[in-house]
């Protein structure tokens, strides 16, 4: 258990608490916050153009539940969207019907994080004036209400400018073709955003 908490405080950022607040409360989203988790091994992963999913070794009998947020010591993973009591399927943020709420680190720019049938991530719908660096951290911003708000996704790759959208690809901060161990989050904490003064 010391361990999973060890892993998590490394997953948790430290941030501008009243920037994440401010911008919490100006978008009405809830804060939440990790408070439980199970850990599980990858046993398995069908990986092709229709759909990324890994398989893990806990299911309905370990408290998870469909639509639970799926996590490694790096970053996010996915989404469980099938469960057994002993076996779950969990989608991956590379899928192409996937969608993460993405907020960027520094810019505060928000976006949706979606795959391509070519397995890679980009983020959807980023304005052509928009100023997107290279190697700038992409972090979950709670929007999506599947995974809570700070935990890091990736860095931003390439950015290719033409037309009314940047295309902006986003390099995983998770191994997602080597997941060995996540952690499921069974339980978030919710509480009203703070305005702050």
């Amino acid at each position: 258990e010391q361990l999973e908490q060890l892993q998590l405080e490394q997953v948790r950022l430290q941030q501008d608490a009243t920037q994440a607040r401010r911008l919490q409360a100006l978008l009405g989203f809830k804060e939440q916050f990790i408070d439980q988790t199970v850990a599980a091994q990858v046993i398995g992963s069908s990986g092709s153009e229709q759909s990324r999913t890994v398989y893990l070794d806990k299911g309905s009998d370990a408290g998870i539940k469909q639509g639970m947020p799926v996590i490694s010591a790096h970053g996010i993973v996915g989404k469980v969207i099938l469960i057994q009591p002993t076996v779950s399927q969990v989608l991956l943020i590379s899928d192409q019907t996937s969608g993460v709420g993405t907020i960027l680190e520094q810019s505060r720019l928000q976006g949706v994080l979606k795959g391509k049938a070519s397995g890679e991530l980009v983020l959807d719908k980023v304005m052509s004036e928009e100023d997107v660096k290279t190697g700038e951290r992409v972090l979950t911003s709670g929007g999506d209400q599947i995974f809570p708000k700070g935990l890091p996704v990736g860095t931003i790759g390439d950015v290719k400018r033409g037309g009314e959208f940047l295309e902006v690809h986003v390099k995983p901060a998770a191994a997602l073709n080597h997941l060995e161990e996540v952690l499921v989050i069974t339980k978030k904490q919710e509480r009203e955003p703070e305005t702050p003064p």
